[in-house]
């Protein structure tokens, strides 16, 4: 039996963005499967480290709008 690829995390500390590139589930506190958006390059997702995304949690670039990013 092969081994699964790892899903490889970036934290963009600047950001606060979390780069996830590889295969990736997301499920809401319930369990639910959230629907992720159609992303500008495949496989990778970038999720919300700041708080500030209207997406939640997937990051929208509110980040870039804040005075001290």
């Amino acid at each position: 039996m092969t081994e699964p690829t790892p899903l490889t995390i970036v934290w963009k500390k600047n950001k606060g963005t979390l780069v996830c590139e590889g295969p990736i589930v997301i499920r809401d506190e319930e369990g639910n499967e959230i629907l992720q958006p159609v992303a500008k390059h495949p496989g990778i997702v970038k999720l919300c480290g700041c708080g500030l995304s209207k997406e939640k949690p997937f990051c929208d670039g509110s980040h870039k709008l804040r005075s001290d990013g």
